[in-house]
């Protein structure tokens, strides 16, 4: 019986670990983040974010006219599963860091952006959504004031974008581990 209790618990990590895909996880392989009584995976809604520069804008030989400059956001699916059937401890997460690499040269580098959002408790064996603002208004304003030619230029710029939500296992003394998602931007004015 301990040997089918064994294997109840494998399978579910097996296939979770066959799902998780490539990346940077810390452990395990893939994007999936071991703590002591379980792992823990990400995943982007979409894989690729048509990001818009300025949103209902107009061009015309006078330029751009119109439109606003607004935060996009993407949500992610955290989710978590048991190592052990002995007591499997929570997940928390208590924020976030969105990183941008540039596809091509020349393209402008993008700064960090950060977040404090949380969530204290992630039960293995659960899912939780989790929002991620991927571009910000400040962002693009900043982007648009140091590279005027994309209004309207029919510019893009393409990044390879990592979300690292900051983890910790509730009780189990271990520090903060990051568990590891990503998706491609394609930020340009879209009229």
């Amino acid at each position: 019986m301990h040997v089918l209790n064994s294997l109840k618990l494998t399978v579910p990590v097996l296939m979770l670990l066959a799902v998780a895909g490539c990346g940077g996880g810390d452990s395990l392989g893939g994007n999936v983040t071991e703590f002591k009584t379980s792992v823990a995976y990400a995943t982007a809604d979409t894989p690729r974010l048509e990001a818009d520069l300025v949103t209902g804008n107009t061009c015309s030989a006078n330029g751009s006219e119109g439109g606003s400059i607004v935060t996009e956001s993407v949500t992610f699916q955290v989710t978590t599963q048991a190592l052990t059937t002995n007591n499997p401890l929570p997940i928390s997460i208590s924020g976030y860091t969105v990183s941008f690499r540039a596809k091509n040269a020349g393209i402008p580098d993008l700064t960090d952006l950060t977040s404090n959002y949380t969530v204290p408790a992630i039960a293995a064996g659960s899912t939780v959504s989790i929002p991620v603002a991927i571009t910000t208004d400040l962002q693009k304003l900043t982007f648009l004031q140091n590279n005027p030619e994309y209004v309207c230029g029919g510019l893009v710029a393409q990044y390879d974008v990592t979300v690292r939500f900051h983890a910790s296992e509730v009780g189990s003394g271990d520090g903060s581990k990051d568990i590891v998602a990503g998706l491609v931007m394609a930020l340009a004015d879209r009229n």
